[in-house]
């Protein structure tokens, strides 16, 4: 397992309760939690993308995720996608120099 934790800052007033049981029946998510407006999501990177987590948020906030939002998605699946290729690594040589 390869767990990655990533916290959103979500405006005040959002229906949380939705948003965290649609999240936490996700296979591989580990953690969903809403404190001081701030969301803490926990899960093997492995298993869960952002790309499945992002729409379910966008949803249950209306579309109303700020503007450096789409910014702050781009680095998370760059860092998803990341964090998986180390993962999936398998090294090709037992240190000997290449041929």
């Amino acid at each position: 397992m390869h767990i990655v934790k990533h916290t959103i800052s979500i405006p005040p007033g959002t229906p949380t309760a939705e948003l965290l049981s649609e999240l936490r029946a996700l296979k591989g998510m580990q953690q969903a939690d809403i404190t001081h407006h701030k969301l803490t999501l926990k899960y093997d990177v492995i298993q869960l993308q952002w790309h499945t987590i992002d729409p379910l948020i966008r949803h249950c906030l209306n579309n109303e995720v700020g503007l450096l939002y789409p910014l702050q998605s781009w680095l998370l699946i760059f860092t998803d996608q990341n964090q998986r290729d180390n993962a999936t690594y398998q090294p090709r040589c037992c240190n000997k120099p290449p041929r």
